[in-house]
């Protein structure tokens, strides 16, 4: 999601659909630890770290034993239509490449004003939804003057060598979003399970856009 003018030059990089949902049951899960995956070892004391991460409202995947069905292994929380196995991951690995080839190469299909941002003064993206990471840990390599928060309801497939200018919490998208604000918004894939009001998932999502974001 991005407010940017199009004719605004920079390069182009991926927006998408949204985010996925288990607030509105289990509600004695709203509240867990935040994980962090990154330089961050989840063995260091929370005040190393508290100032550099979202606060999000957490819910921890591994709390909740894994569903196994039909050979494959599934969010315990039974609200993802996906897997959260190998299997998944090699074909979202496939989809990533797919839809940078339909975008010519490109990570998104908004124009990025990446010209106007340092290492020093970076670029704040939200990646909803990611996954593997992979969007993510490309988006970041390919533009050191970006940083990257990248939210999931799972760990399972979140990867733990990241680039420096990556972050990966478990959190659940369509709970209310802490009051952080970012230059840009990308979601996609976001229709296997768990949002059941996308209007208030977009409209919270550009309430936190940075202006012109």
């Amino acid at each position: 999601m991005s407010r940017y003018d199009p004719d605004r030059s920079s390069i182009t990089a991926s927006s998408a659909t949204s985010k996925s949902d288990m607030a509105q049951s289990n509600d004695g899960l709203q509240r867990m630890n935040r994980l962090t995956v990154g330089d961050v070892s989840p063995a260091e004391d929370d005040d190393e770290y508290s100032d550099t991460t979202s606060n999000y409202s957490t819910i921890s995947e591994d709390t909740l034993p894994l569903i196994r069905e039909y050979g494959h292994t599934y969010h315990g929380s039974g609200q993802l239509l996906t897997p959260n196995d190998p299997s998944e991951a090699h074909r979202l690995s496939v989809q990533h490449e797919l839809y940078q080839l339909c975008l010519d190469g490109n990570l998104a299909d908004s124009k990025l004003p990446l010209d106007q941002f340092t290492a020093d003064d970076p670029m704040e993206i939200l990646d909803v939804g990611a996954g593997t990471g992979i969007w993510a840990c490309d988006m970041a390599k390919r533009y050191p003057q970006v940083n990257i928060l990248g939210i999931d309801l799972s760990s399972a497939l979140l990867p733990e060598d990241v680039p420096p200018n990556v972050t990966f919490e478990i959190a659940d998208a369509t709970e209310t979003w802490p009051n952080r604000t970012y230059d840009f918004i990308h979601m996609r894939s976001l229709a296997g399970g768990g949002v059941r009001d996308w209007n208030a998932l977009l409209a919270e999502a550009y309430e936190h856009l940075n202006p012109g974001g």
